[in-house]
């Protein structure tokens, strides 16, 4: 178990991050919350999808984490760090995570599987496999 100390110089470590990076991604939690390993800090810690809602587990949000965590868990993502906007309410990073030239959060608003932030939108059902196929459209389509 690490120390306090090792514990506190972690936070540190997220708290200082200011620039866009690459890490892998070791967790989804939900459609708009991952946990990623970032190069150079020991411990994982959770990023939130900027800009984009999805829905809460209790409202079809495993479905959208389902789709989430089939895409990226394991890959490699690049975070887009914005400087102005740099933590959510809760105190998390908040990044638009970016897998093989795809914007996802993008990606899930036009998939309907998310929201633009403050929207009060609506969310599609998930089909896996119409959903296959959008995400193949989608490879290398700018948004």
């Amino acid at each position: 178990m690490p120390s306090f100390q090792q514990q506190l110089d972690q936070a540190f470590q997220v708290e200082e991050i200011r620039q866009s990076f690459r890490g892998e991604v070791v967790k989804v939690h939900d459609g708009d919350t991952i946990t990623i390993k970032h190069p150079d800090i020991d411990k994982p810690f959770p990023v939130r999808l900027a800009k984009i809602n999805a829905p809460e587990l209790s409202h079809g949000g495993k479905e959208t984490g389902d789709w989430l965590r089939d895409i990226i868990l394991g890959e490699e993502v690049e975070i887009i760090i914005d400087i102005n906007n740099l933590r959510g309410k809760y105190g998390r990073l908040l990044g638009e995570v970016v897998h093989i030239g795809i914007n996802l959060g993008d990606a899930m608003v036009r998939l309907g599987l998310a929201v633009q932030y403050g929207d009060k939108g609506y969310f599609i059902d998930i089909d896996s496999d119409l959903n296959d196929k959008l995400y193949k459209n989608l490879e290398g389509t700018n948004f």
